[in-house]
């Protein structure tokens, strides 16, 4: 379970999260990495995700120090990735950034992803596709039940999703590859 303020820290438990949320890690949600400035809204390292500036100035003052820590994050999160070819789901159905194969076109982009399961009268279908996309609906494809990883992420999803049929999750779309990276360690409680 990651701190819902931030990526830094992560807990076995809901219980474990509560023992440990003080001052110091409540305090240290909200202030600049580099200076130590507290206010209500900071920018968060589009790389690691895992600390957060108050401003441009401040995030490239620190970036020769945080620069390892953020790959070696990176690093991290790709090892707790389950790894997928989404195929497209059928035309005139929204857009679609990755097809099966990828489009070798574009940067790498990290998003929250909604994945669902099929569910029908005779209940959670293990035999169909999941399908995913983003809030703004720009990206929306399919899950074949034929991946490697599929049996982990629908054990998930009908364990600990929202009705045993949906899970918010951190996710990295690789156009050049056509794969879909799923942080199953960073599931988000949001509903859309």
């Amino acid at each position: 379970v990651g701190c819902p303020n931030c990526t830094a820290v992560l807990y076995c438990s809901d219980n474990c999260q509560a023992r440990h949320w003080n001052k110091t890690h409540q305090l240290q949600s909200v202030s600049c990495t580099k200076c130590g400035e507290s206010r209500e809204t900071l920018r968060k390292c589009s790389g690691c995700k895992a600390v957060q500036y108050c401003s441009v100035a401040c995030q490239r003052a620190d970036w020769r120090e945080h620069k390892r820590a953020c790959r070696e994050s990176q690093a991290r999160d790709v090892e707790r990735c389950l790894v997928f070819k989404p195929v497209a789901i059928k035309e005139g159905q929204g857009a679609v950034m990755v097809e099966t194969g990828g489009t070798g076109e574009g940067k790498d982009k990290r998003t929250k992803v909604k994945i669902e399961i099929v569910y029908d009268t005779k209940g959670v279908r293990s035999d169909y596709p999941m399908t995913v996309t983003d809030k703004a609906k720009t990206y929306q494809s399919c899950i074949l039940p034929t991946e490697n990883d599929y049996p982990k992420l629908f054990s998930l999803i009908t364990e600990k999703g929202y009705g045993a049929v949906t899970m918010y999750f951190e996710a990295t779309m690789k156009p050049s590859t056509g794969e879909l990276l799923v942080n199953i360690s960073n599931s988000f409680p949001e509903t859309w």
